[in-house]
């Protein structure tokens, strides 16, 4: 079947626009962004105030002063975060030094360049008026820009997520050996700007291989080996890096045993703070016996040789590592000794990440972090309009045969941390920027029906000439 005339033309129309009106989107959020970065006043406050923040900050900072990766109470190694962030940081501490305002605008830029990577992977996947809705969706996503002037991973994780997607929905129409190393590649620096993004290896890229149908099977092998080795060789430098820096293996952070120790204890079992994350009495209280589980021995330090993490008081001093791998053993000790309490716990955490429960509390963690209120609040709120929408662009994409794999992924590891960990809205990044794809699709979707175009189960458009939401006319 092709096109007649008048839909051939319409379509090359909007192909003609799409770069011009991609360029204005992106310039419209990162205008946007950049007002809200003067106007919220989040760099009136110090980022010690503000999370994880102070982390991303200083450590920039110190790396760029030529002291890489270093704690900045301690002035030892320091892996409790992904590098990623730090590395895009670090430049910009080079030439502006300890600004906090240059480290933000940084993060504006790479907010305001997420656009234009989800237009093109909207564009790929159903069209050019499909990755123009798209990327508007994500220009205005309070979701996403309120991430987008704090000093924190949030940001990179969407760019991350919106090029994963984009070589995603390409790997799905056309598994190509250079495709699947490719996105395993960025798989790997997905995993290295937030950790749990390194699981589109195994929810999307392994899948997406395995169903190519039209490959052979040992082709099919052959490229999940590829893409895997491909993941592996982007993380091993920061893994073999780490390994001269820690008494125990680091691969990505030291930040796990902290997690699952707050997440896991009394006070997030059980009452106000029921599946969330909590200092005190979670960390606290192993901080303040940390020194009770070391083997007998010296009473305190040397005189003159104190540990530089202050909570130690006697040797042997352990480094983050080893302090995560007792806290992580804990924190799973702990569930596995209240299992009975899991159910609970694992509805409350969800509920946390997508607004069903304490969302006061919910937008309180937000505040605390330096995101405003309202905005925090609207962000809930656009997410939840965005779940019929996406629905519908779901309906839509499956009618026409195309992959959902990419979609299906973004939501598994939304579901798999916020079950495993906690709930917070932020973890939810890789599902706000696969939805302004789906509602995207079932935005326009809807006009076609709407406007009596309807939505036919055609076959996917191909990489050579992506088409719109409407089949061709016989």
């Amino acid at each position: 079947m092709t096109a007649p005339p008048e839909a051939a033309a319409e379509r090359g129309a909007w192909d003609r626009r799409f770069w011009p009106a991609t360029a204005v989107l992106t310039l419209v959020g990162f205008l946007g962004r950049l007002l809200y970065l003067v106007a919220s006043g989040v760099d009136h406050e110090s980022t010690f105030r503000q999370g994880d923040a102070f982390w991303y900050s200083s450590v920039a900072i110190a790396t760029a002063d030529g002291h890489a990766f270093t704690n900045p109470f301690f002035g030892v190694p320091t892996a409790d975060h992904p590098p990623i962030t730090v590395v895009v940081l670090t430049p910009v501490s080079w030439l502006f030094g300890s600004s906090t305002f240059a480290q933000r605008l940084a993060m504006v830029v790479v907010g305001a360049a997420t656009i234009a990577v989800v237009a093109a992977a909207g564009r790929r996947l159903a069209g050019p008026r499909v990755g123009l809705v798209a990327a508007a969706l994500c220009a205005a996503s309070p979701a996403l820009w309120v991430n987008d002037v704090l000093i924190m991973s949030e940001t990179l994780t969407a760019l991350a997520v919106a090029v994963v997607l984009l070589l995603g929905i390409r790997l799905a129409r056309e598994p190509t050996m250079g495709r699947a190393v490719a996105l395993g590649a960025v798989c790997g620096l997905a995993a290295l700007t937030r950790a749990e993004t390194g699981l589109y290896l195994p929810l999307l890229v392994w899948p997406t291989l395995a169903l190519a149908r039209d490959v052979e099977l040992r082709h099919r092998v052959a490229r999940i080996a590829a893409a895997t080795a491909a993941t592996a060789a982007v993380m091993a430098p920061w893994s073999i890096y780490n390994l001269t820096r820690f008494d125990e293996p680091v691969p990505i952070s030291t930040n796990d045993g902290l997690t699952l120790l707050g997440a896991n204890c009394d006070a997030t079992y059980g009452g106000e703070i029921l599946g969330g994350w909590v200092i005190d009495p979670c960390i606290s209280d192993f901080w303040a016996h940390m020194d009770d589980r070391k083997t007998p021995g010296p009473d305190s330090f040397p005189p003159g040789e104190p540990c530089p993490d202050t909570s130690q008081h006697r040797p042997p001093c352990w480094d983050a590592a080893t302090v995560s791998k007792l806290m992580r053993a804990e924190g799973l000790r702990y569930a596995r000794h209240h299992l009975g309490d899991l159910p609970k716990v694992v509805y409350a955490r969800n509920g946390r990440v997508w607004g069903w429960y304490r969302l006061d509390q919910a937008i309180g963690t937000g505040v605390a972090e330096g995101r405003v209120r309202w905005v925090t609040r609207l962000g809930y709120y656009a997410a939840w309009a965005m779940v019929p929408l996406s629905a519908v662009g779901a309906v839509a994409l499956r009618r026409r045969r195309i992959s959902l794999l990419p979609f299906g992924a973004s939501l598994a590891i939304v579901v798999l941390v916020s079950t495993l960990f906690y709930g917070l809205a932020r973890f939810r990044i890789p599902w706000d920027v696969a939805a302004c794809l789906l509602s995207a699709v079932g935005i326009v979707a809807g006009v076609d029906r709407w406007a009596g175009g309807g939505v036919s189960p055609a076959s996917a458009p191909t990489d050579d000439e992506p088409a719109g939401l409407a089949s061709p006319t016989p």
